[in-house]
C-alpha cells in the first residue's frame, strides 16, 4: 500500500511534512492565516515570491467554498499582491479545481498558486497551453460564478491575469496539470514538485518568500 494513499500535506497533522523532509521552515513559513485559509510559499516555487493559498478545510476545490472562505482567500491574494515581494510585479492566480479525487489534481486539498510572471507571458500564451493540452473552451467568469459548475460536478482550470478572470471547464487532467502549465509559460524545463523541493536552488527561493511581511489573525 502506497504510504501517502490517505495522507494530505495540507491538512493540519500532514501540512509541514514534507516542508521537514526538505529541513524548510515549517509553521514559520506562514504568510497570512485567518480561521479559513493561510497562504505560504510554495514548497518547490517556480520562482522567488511563488505562493500558495490553501483551505483550512478539506474542500476539493474553491469552487466549493462557501462566500466566508472565498472572502477570506481574497484578503490572503490581496495581501501577497500587495507585499514587498511583490508589489509592482504581474501577478498570476491559478487554480486547478477538483471535484473529486481522480480529477487529475495531485493534491485533492482546495490550493491556489499565486506568483509573479514576466512580461513575456501572455493571456494568450495561457490560453495556447490549456486549450491544446484539453480542447476545452474558455469562459470569462468571476471566481463566484464556478460555483455553477462545481454543482454540476465538471472540474475546472481558473485563473486571472492583467484584469482578466477566466475558467476552463475540464473533465480530467493529468496531474500537476498547473505545474506544468507554470514551467511552460516560464521556460522550466523542471515541474514535479516531489523532485524540485529537494534543491537547493528552489529551497533558496522558499527561504526568500518568507522575507513577506506575516498577516496571521489566528
Amino acid at each position: 500500500m502506497n504510504q501517502y494513499e490517505n495522507f494530505c500535506c495540507f491538512c493540519e497533522d500532514g501540512r509541514f511534512h514534507f516542508n521537514m523532509k526538505a529541513g524548510l521552515p515549517g509553521y514559520e513559513s506562514l504568510v497570512f492565516r485567518d480561521e479559513n485559509v493561510f497562504a505560504m510559499p510554495d514548497i518547490a516555487p517556480f520562482v522567488e515570491g511563488h505562493y500558495l493559498i490553501v483551505s483550512e478545510v478539506h474542500l476539493f476545490s474553491f469552487g466549493e467554498a462557501n462566500a466566508i472562505i472565498l472572502n477570506s482567500h481574497e484578503k490572503a491574494r490581496k495581501h501577497l499582491v500587495n507585499s514587498n515581494v511583490l508589489d509592482t510585479k504581474r501577478i498570476l492566480t491559478l487554480e486547478h479545481g477538483s471535484t473529486s479525487k481522480g480529477s487529475g489534481v495531485c493534491i485533492d486539498h482546495a490550493h491556489t498558486h499565486v506568483l509573479p510572471v514576466p512580461n513575456e507571458v501572455s493571456v494568450s500564451i495561457i490560453d495556447e497551453f490549456i486549450v491544446h493540452r484539453t480542447g476545452s473552451k474558455k469562459v470569462r467568469v468571476s471566481r463566484e460564478c464556478i460555483y455553477n459548475d462545481i454543482e454540476e460536478k465538471k472540474p475546472y482550470v481558473y485563473y486571472e491575469l492583467d484584469g482578466e478572470s477566466c475558467m476552463y471547464p475540464i473533465y480530467a487532467l493529468t496531474s500537476q496539470f498547473t505545474r506544468n502549465l507554470l514551467a511552460h509559460v516560464l521556460g522550466s524545463t523542471e515541474y514535479r514538485w516531489g523532485e524540485m523541493y529537494k534543491h537547493e536552488k528552489y529551497q533558496n527561493y522558499f527561504r526568500r518568500s518568507m522575507s513577506i511581511e506575516k498577516l496571521l489573525f489566528v
